[in-house]
């Protein structure tokens, strides 16, 4: 498979990396399980196409599959951490707005400083984000919609990643899998330039996809840069599950931490004395702070409806958890103000950002959206986040007014926040390049905390009537209506929403030893990597025409074959095959 790579670049120069202490207390929970594999039926289609622009870049895994699909949480480590594990980090500041009084009042909690006060610094080694995956993507070449599990009535599905640091002329490599079985390897020569982001596209051939999970590693001059994979399964499983709001009360003296089912409008206290709640990515396990003794860091699991013990060092409140499990995303205080950091669970490391607060990633994780702080006062912002770095020559600031608490709908298209103006606070949402700015409620009470559902609704707060209650809303703003009343304090600044994934991951089927091949027969298979021109394969008398990048797999009678490759206005290539019963056979080139 051969893959040619266009690209529109743009150079970025990261900040120095600074280590902290320890971020391994959160490993044990974080753990990654294992996707079972089975086999293949039907032909697949592989090839590659370049992003229009270079805007987001993030994070870069080097874990094996095991450390990539699906967080497990059945076997947490129930034990206290020891102090050692805990990273050397100052008490995060959930907002700049969380100390308030009043929310009819301004809330400048921290000055925002002149400019930024880090330095950035270039990147020399290539780095590369994990693999996301979609089954559509936007104009700017990043995936709508991302997840780990489809189903096999898709016709393609879109693997994107970030890269930087890179040189032409690298050779590099891209190999599919299925189950344990290779599929495709392509290999070529680098020359997409030092920084950008690509899509890898695997489609389903005339056969459609077989149900089971699907890998692929990326490889520069030998080494694994990147990896992810994905789930499909069939039409009739079931694979959405209630969405559930995390969210938390206040009495005047702890928190709550509560569960609304949209779906029923139930609702169910969780846990005494929580705060800060964040899902994983697929909703099995909900990260809270614990404010009782021992004060730390735990994660609830929901199949077990039990809490498990990762920290007990009071260093931060609230976390924003990566669609890909490796990090998380937080601030801490400093002289100057609320500062982001990005803590690698893997590597057990952290990286200092640019002044800011409220953190929260993009659904692709390549990039955070923050309540940003430049010369012209508080803001939203975004930033590039690559294999634990920020690039801070990617920070763009979306808006211009005193806003906070950026929250991305599960497309990635759009960015609902609070805005502070007039001694008041009211949703709006804009898209995610800052245009478009729509204000969405307008009501003398505070209405904070945006959170989208996967349908495409808004879930908010707001003090109407007097007191705190959990609102829905359609996006444009209309249909305001109150869903549950939340008592608290109404000089309590509530924390932010965090809404579940609607998507179930279902385990695949077991394993099976090799492709279904019809009986009597055996398999050939076919990979076009002869640039960008549709193959002409001839055996046994018969014409297949090849696309690009396609890989086939034709069956045949047992036997002793000749074939002929040829492409539009270049040479052909003859060689002969060697067709076995049941089983998979690759051509050989005659020499």
């Amino acid at each position: 498979m051969e893959i040619s790579v266009e690209n529109n670049l743009a150079q970025s120069t990261p900040p120095k990396k600074t280590t902290a202490k320890m971020w391994l207390w959160l490993l044990p929970v974080l753990t990654i399980c294992t996707l079972s594999f089975c086999g293949v039926a039907g032909s697949l289609v592989f090839w590659q196409t370049h992003s229009q622009q270079t805007e987001e870049i993030m994070p870069v895994s080097d874990l094996s599959l095991q450390n990539q699909p699906e967080t497990n949480l059945t076997e947490p480590e129930a034990t206290s951490m020891a102090e050692s594990f805990a990273p050397d980090l100052t008490p995060v500041v959930p907002t700049a707005e969380a100390a308030s009084t009043s929310l009819r009042e301004e809330l400048p909690v921290f000055a925002c400083p002149p400019d930024q006060l880090l330095a950035s610094q270039s990147i020399t080694a290539p780095v590369f984000s994990p693999v996301s995956f979609a089954t559509r993507q936007g104009n700017d070449g990043w995936p709508l919609d991302t997840a780990l599990q489809f189903t096999t009535t898709v016709t393609k599905v879109l693997a994107t990643f970030s890269y930087i640091g890179l040189e032409n002329g690298l050779p590099w490599e891209r190999v599919w899998y299925f189950g344990h079985q290779e599929l495709s390897r392509g290999s070529s020569v680098w020359d997409a330039g030092p920084q950008g982001h690509l899509t890898v596209q695997v489609a389903a051939g005339e056969g459609g996809f077989a149900p089971g999970v699907y890998k692929l590693e990326i490889y520069v001059a030998g080494r694994l840069m990147s990896q992810g994979a994905f789930n499909l399964v069939k039409p009739d499983t079931p694979a959405q599950r209630p969405v559930q709001v995390a969210y938390t009360t206040w009495d005047g003296t702890t928190h709550q931490l509560h569960l609304l089912d949209l779906t029923t409008n139930l609702t169910e206290t969780l846990i005494s004395s929580a705060r800060g709640p964040a899902w994983s990515p697929d909703a099995v396990g909900l990260l809270f702070y614990n404010e009782a003794d021992p004060a730390g860091l735990q994660v609830y699991n929901m199949g077990q409806k039990k809490a498990y013990s990762l920290s007990q060092e009071p260093f931060f409140q609230t976390a924003a958890w990566s669609p890909n499990r490796a990090y998380v995303a937080a601030a801490k205080s400093t002289e100057q103000g609320p500062q982001l950091i990005l803590g690698d669970l893997n590597h057990n490391k952290s990286y200092p950002g640019p002044m800011g607060a409220t953190p929260a990633w993009s659904p692709e994780g390549q990039r955070l959206a923050y309540r940003g702080c430049t010369d012209e006062g508080w803001n939203i912002s975004t930033i590039r986040v690559i294999s634990s770095t920020f690039d801070f020559n990617s920070i763009q600031r979306l808006s211009q007014g005193d806003d906070s608490q950026p929250a991305w709908s599960w497309d990635g298209q759009q960015l609902a926040f609070v805005r502070q103006e007039n001694h008041n606070q009211d949703i709006y949402v804009m898209k995610a390049d800052g245009s478009n700015l729509i204000r969405l409620t307008d009501h003398p009470a505070a209405d904070v905390s945006p959170a989208w559902t996967p349908a495409g609704r808004l879930l908010f707060r707001s003090l109407r009537d007097g007191q705190w209650g959990l609102y829905g809303m359609n996006s444009d703003g209309s249909n305001q209506r109150l869903l549950i009343t939340t008592p608290a304090q109404t000089d309590w600044q509530p924390d932010p929403l965090a809404v579940s994934t609607d998507v179930l991951i279902v385990t695949p089927e077991p394993p099976k030893p090799q492709p279904q091949i019809p009986a009597g027969y055996g398999l050939l298979a076919i990979s076009n990597q002869k640039n960008n021109d549709e193959m002409t394969f001839t055996i046994d008398n018969k014409e297949h025409k090849i696309g690009p990048y396609q890989v086939w797999m034709l069956p045949l009678k047992p036997g002793h074959y000749t074939w002929t490759a040829s492409w539009p206005g270049k040479s052909s290539r003859t060689g002969i095959a060697d067709i076995t019963l049941g089983q998979v056979s690759n051509p050989v080139v005659e020499r």
